[in-house]
């Protein structure tokens, strides 16, 4: 006799449920070396301070430790809870610039240690509390904190080559006090200069916010006055003046007619002063001769991208180390006149035709009257499309070399390469030809997946050859109508879900991707899915007989079949235990087909050994593996704005940041956010730092405060975690839609 379906399946999902729960414990037992070999924290990064833990979700990735304060909900709160980290932050400052009144340098350690993750969370709190005038204070929060630290290093230098000097003094060392009180010169510019913009930094957060920094400014600036003082009294002391004069022979200067800048270095004395450097610039232009046995020196000036107009000529006299004279400054002015040059192409520019992806490869040259014209930047612009420029060489020549982008019209556009600056001592008018560009068909691959009754996911790329398309504008068409529309990445993928209401869970639904440009040289492509019906959500075993047959087993007593099963569980279990056992011990990690080794034993499996240096190149996972955990978390982000509203997508966007920077240097789970940007920011490239501080204020507010995100700042919050994951993400790639 023949079970019916629902009973011949029955005891395998009762199987499978104590398979679930046997295992899954049996994974996460705590084993003794299970986490022997985990990446560290680069020892470049700094060591933070670790909180009171909170419970970490490991199954959503969405929660992780946090410090959470009682002042963090509601806007009142947020406003106390802006005021204790304005107190924070002002104690920082202020003591870190007692500190270098004081003499003493361990005060500033709040600023390296905390300041950072101050700033973010005041500069979060700010923007969500009404006094928006904080706003603007907090962008410049964290410059101040790095122009404090180097001014703090730049006076304890200066404070220690002072000290140096003094000891040279009493020991009646004329010489190395000369040379000391050189460096004191050089050092006490320095931190005028640092203190100068310290200062300024520290009269914008008094203008525009509510922190109290008028202290550290205070001290800062009798800090610096200080130090000013005390160097021109050792300049004084020290160095004897000497007399630099400098002159032109014409009170014009162009490309065509220099002009000679000429001068004379004497003491005091009227001694002439020999072979000592002089140093004379003008826009755009560095000159280092050496004075004459008669004290005297010239160069030539011949503009190239001077402005035309008034120019200030500089020439500065620069001792050397050990001489008895101070640095000095002369000054002169020239009228700089513009001439006309002839830009040339080479004359291959415009012989071949070219598709999408070639290189369009530009040579030419400029010249004056025959004279080449060298430094000078130059640029193509094809179609109306400008492309990077470069500069004039030695002889004049130039090369440039870009792909043929997809906006430029097919037939025979206009290549022109022109002078990028205009009102310049050298100006010439553009060199143009015309180039032949076809048309080419792009090859669009497109996968579909039903997620639920009304959803669909859509995701592919759109290449030429092995080039992809990037920024090309694909709709998303039920028929004739748009559903949404999304744009290609970098390597020419895109990914978006789109709504396909009215459509029963049952039935396939119709979708197509096309690309339609308004003009280039790309011809328009699509392609049409018979995307299937939506996944069963009612549970394991559906309501008809789906034809499903065990073969001779149809006629075995289903007890039969759950004790057999039972039998292989417990073989199941024994074989992975063993398994989990030499993973552990092998230190053998694999993923997607990828096997890296974790550490160890120092032999490779071939047996040759290998050095710490080579291990860690071959721990280094490829990057699509790495990418792949923070990616699907994005993918869930996009969902979530959908379906869940914005705070669900700001925190599982943080959490698909979160697993991608884990999956890059094996981070500690214990970290908060806050400690986490601390920690990594400076390990990320500036973009991605930048990113990674924004989501994570993002967080903070989604996380923690009563009040919902709004849509903008959940589409933000997608927008930075794609930088940190490297995915593109934008409104359009949810199928928000999205303009030309």
């Amino acid at each position: 006799m023949s079970l019916p379906a629902d009973r011949r399946l029955w005891p395998l999902a009762v199987a499978f449920l104590l398979i679930t729960v046997a295992v899954g414990p049996a994974v996460a037992a705590d084993h003794p070396d299970a986490n022997r070999d985990r990446p560290a924290v680069p020892a470049s990064q700094p060591v933070v301070h670790q909180q009171q833990a909170t419970p970490v979700n490991n199954s959503t990735d969405s929660t992780v430790r946090h410090e959470r304060s009682d002042s963090a909900a509601g806007e009142g709160n947020l406003t106390a809870l802006r005021r204790w980290l304005a107190v924070r932050i002002d104690d920082a400052l202020v003591a870190c610039a007692e500190g270098v009144d004081a003499g003493t340098n361990e005060t500033c350690e709040a600023i390296e240690s905390e300041f950072p993750s101050l700033a973010s969370r005041y500069a979060a709190v700010a923007e969500a509390t009404e006094e928006t005038g904080d706003d603007n204070v907090s962008r410049v929060l964290n410059r101040t904190a790095e122009r404090q630290l180097a001014y703090v290093r730049a006076v304890r230098e200066y404070r220690e080559t002072l000290a140096a000097y003094r000891e040279a003094r009493r020991g009646n060392d004329v010489q190395r006090a000369r040379e000391l009180a050189q460096e004191l010169s050089r050092q006490g510019e320095r931190v005028v200069t640092l203190g100068s913009r310290l200062s300024a930094d520290y009269e914008t957060i008094l203008a525009n916010g509510t922190l109290d920094v008028a202290p550290a400014g205070e001290i800062t600036e009798e800090v610096t006055a200080n130090v000013s003082e005390t160097t021109e009294e050792i300049r004084t002391a020290e160095f004897d003046p000497p007399t630099l004069t400098v002159s032109a022979n014409s009170s014009t200067a162009s490309f065509v007619d220099p002009v000679a800048i000429s001068g004379e270095l004497r003491a005091d004395d009227g001694t002439p002063l020999a072979n000592r450097t002089v140093v004379v610039s003008a826009a755009n232009a560095t000159f280092e001769t050496q004075t004459d046995p008669d004290g005297t020196f010239e160069v030539v000036y011949r503009p190239t991208t001077a402005p035309t107009g008034p120019v200030e000529v500089v020439a500065r006299y620069v001792p050397g180390n050990g001489s008895q004279y101070t640095a000095t400054v002369a000054r002169t002015n020239v009228s700089v006149e513009s001439v006309e040059g002839t830009l040339r192409l080479g004359a291959d520019a415009g012989a071949s035709a070219l598709g999408f992806g070639d290189d369009v490869s530009v040579v030419g040259s400029l010249r004056v009257d025959g004279r080449p014209v060298a430094g000078v930047p130059v640029t193509v612009v094809l179609d109306g499309i400008p492309f990077n420029a470069t500069r004039t060489n030695e002889s004049g020549g130039f090369a440039l070399s870009e792909p043929l982008p997809a906006a430029v019209a097919n037939g025979s556009p206009t290549l022109a390469v022109r002078v990028v600056r205009e009102n310049r001592a050298v100006t010439a008018a553009p060199a143009s030809t015309t180039v032949p560009v076809d048309t080419t068909t792009p090859a669009l691959a497109v996968r579909a997946a039903r997620l639920g009754a009304e959803t669909v996911r859509l995701s592919g790329r759109m290449t030429v050859g092995d080039t992809p398309v990037t920024g090309a504008r694909l709709e998303i068409r039920r028929g004739t109508e748009t559903l949404a529309t999304v744009r290609s990445g970098e390597a020419g993928s895109f990914a978006t879900n789109v709504s396909v209401p009215d459509v029963p869970a049952n039935e396939s639904v119709a979708v197509t991707v096309a690309y339609d440009p308004p003009g280039g040289n790309l011809a328009p492509a699509d392609v049409t899915l018979d995307v299937g019906t939506a996944p069963r959500s009612d549970g394991l075993v559906p309501d008809v007989d789906t034809g499903f047959s065990l073969g001779p087993l149809d006629d075995l007593d289903p007890t039969l079949l759950a004790l057999g099963a039972l039998v292989v569980l417990v073989v199941l279990l024994a074989v992975s235990g063993l398994a989990y056992e030499s993973w552990v011990e092998g230190g053998l990690r694999s993923v997607g087909g990828w096997t890296a080794t974790l550490g160890g034993d120092d032999a490779q499996r071939d047996g040759s050994a290998t050095s710490r240096s080579e291990r860690a190149r071959i721990d280094e996972p490829p990057e699509s593996v790495r990418s792949d955990a923070g990616d699907l978390l994005l993918d869930a982000a996009e969902m979530q704005l959908r379906e869940e509203g914005s705070d669900a997508a700001v925190v599982r966007a943080y959490a698909a940041a979160r697993r991608s920077l884990d999956a890059r240097f094996g981070i500690d789970p214990t970290l908060t956010h806050w400690e986490l940007l601390t920690a990594y920011r400076d390990a990320l490239d500036r973009e991605s730092g930048e990113a990674l501080e924004r989501l994570t204020a993002a967080y903070e507010r989604a996380a923690f405060s009563s009040a919902e995100s709004t849509t903008e700042t959940a589409d933000e919050a997608l927008k930075q975690a794609g930088v940190v994951v490297g995915t593109d993400v934008s409104a359009s790639a949810r199928g928000d839609g999205g303009d030309d």
